[in-house]
């Protein structure tokens, strides 16, 4: 009967969670439910998302025979599928997205923390990068790459290549390979970068950016998309962007470049554009900024820009890890989420030392407690009302939901709403090497809070993107 059905294009209830869910509706609205089932349809879907009443706890009560009853408009098969029971403490969250990192940058990641910006691309970034145009090298790297942010519990990533495209393109290859959901941006430079790290013209720049995007898009892979990706404004001259924003919009995909990371670059920016009137206006002129576009960082922007991010629909992704450890500065993000400016996180790894978005979420908790006890030397008052810490809850929506809503995968992934692609982490806070302890006084409350304050991918037993599971125990499966 199951496979006449997927013969038909149908689809059935394949396998049911019992046990402990949480998930973010929205910035302020997060629900951790320590008692629920989950149905999965055989499309890799949410079917139900159920919670199981106090008086009703037992295994007995809770069947595959009363679900069938209280769901009966769900499509079930005469076979009965697979029910599993997780341990009393564990629990399912939706997988991370990270919008912000580079691939290529893993190689030199947790080094080179002594230099800004500029100085720190050209003296680390640049000769690294560069060596991606050998496919061995950039495949030995990549490999490692898909399965370190898919072992940390990153089911979709936003990814920054090389100016090379076959190099860029194995990126691709092996998160279809491994199942992660993964954007893949080309990078295209051509001014300001040193000539063994810059495209040959602008016309062969728009010429690979083009033949990139065609190249993985001819992958048809449901999971993996292309993004047109101009490094930042000081290595694009405007004719390119000019150019790459016709490309985005002749073949609807993302943009993602850097805005505002360091006060140097934005005065650089201002020295080669002194007729515009800001960073963000090069973009604007340009036609890069728009409700497909993601930007790093965004430190320093005005609340003219932030209006312009706003009416454009644009995303900033706030790297905290990043901005401390080179020394960039720390990002208002309570701003950002007053002014109605869409934000969410990103690792930007190599400048980030850490690929784990638990590690970028509690990197963004720490920023705004920064920003909050600035303020508050200022005007208690101000700083209580407008620049309050994020709560754990606000940066878990921050690295879950509003991630996938930044994708353009809102509707898609991003939390359990029936319909949507189980993309998830199955959590166990008592694995064996934890790096937190569980006690009975422990709530369920605060035993979440501790896996989001302390825990690591140790944590994690198993990661499944679209209902496949593709790591077990940190080993691809």
């Amino acid at each position: 009967r199951n496979r006449s059905m997927e013969q038909e294009g149908g689809r059935y209830v394949s396998k049911v969670w019992r046990g402990g869910v949480g998930h973010s509706l929205h910035l302020t609205e997060f629900q951790l439910i320590v008692d629920a089932v989950l149905g999965l349809y055989s499309d890799g879907t949410v079917a139900f998302l159920h919670t199981i009443n106090a008086e009703a706890k037992s295994t007995e009560q809770v069947s595959i025979e009363s679900l069938r009853a209280l769901f009966s408009d769900v499509q079930w098969s005469d076979t009965e599928p697979e029910f599993v029971n997780l341990p009393p403490r564990s629990f399912i969250v939706p997988g991370f997205v990270d919008t912000h990192t580079h691939g290529p940058q893993f190689t030199f990641t947790g080094t080179g923390m002594d230099l800004p910006l500029l100085d720190w691309l050209n003296k680390y970034t640049f000769p690294i990068e560069s060596k991606f145009g050998e496919e061995a090298f950039a495949t030995k790297v990549y490999d490692d790459v898909i399965q370190r942010t898919l072992r940390s519990g990153t089911t979709t990533c936003a990814y920054y290549g090389t100016i090379h495209n076959s190099g860029t393109r194995v990126l691709a290859e092996k998160a279809i390979a491994y199942g992660q959901c993964a954007f893949i941006g080309k990078v295209s430079m051509d001014r300001n970068a040193p000539d063994y790290y810059r495209e040959a013209s602008t016309k062969a720049a728009l010429d690979d950016a083009e033949q990139f995007v065609v190249s993985i898009q001819s992958l048809r892979s449901p999971l993996v998309q292309p993004v047109i990706t101009p490094r930042f404004v000081p290595t694009c001259t405007l004719e390119l962007m000019k150019g790459l924003a016709d490309i985005a919009g002749k073949y609807n995909v993302f943009i993602q470049s850097h805005i505002s990371e360091n006060l140097a670059e934005i005065a650089w920016v201002r020295e080669l554009h002194p007729d515009m009137e800001s960073y963000t206006q090069v973009y604007q002129a340009c036609g890069l900024l728009n409700a497909k576009t993601i930007m790093g960082h965004g430190v320093y922007l005005s609340d003219t820009e932030l209006d312009a991010f706003k009416a454009a629909g644009a995303v900033v992704s706030h790297c905290a890890r990043s901005n401390f450890s080179i020394s960039s500065g720390v990002l208002e993000i309570r701003t950002l989420l007053r002014k109605g400016v869409r934000v969410a996180l990103g690792t930007d790894v190599g400048g980030g030392c850490d690929y784990s978005m638990l590690d970028a979420l509690r990197e963004a908790i720490t920023a705004s407690k920064v920003i909050f006890m600035h303020k508050r030397q200022q005007d208690p008052d101000l700083a209580q009302r407008d620049f309050a810490p994020l709560s754990f809850k606000e940066a878990f929506y921050l690295c879950t939901l509003a991630g996938a809503q930044a994708m353009g995968l809102g509707d898609v992934s991003g939390n359990f709403l029936v319909g949507k692609r189980f993309d998830a982490l199955i959590v166990d806070p008592e694995a064996p090497g934890s790096r937190f302890s569980v006690f009975d006084t422990d709530s369920y409350s605060d035993i979440f809070e501790k896996w989001v304050n302390l825990g690591d991918d140790r944590n994690l037993t198993q990661v499944y993107v679209n209902g496949r599971q593709v790591m077990q125990r940190g080993v691809p499966y």
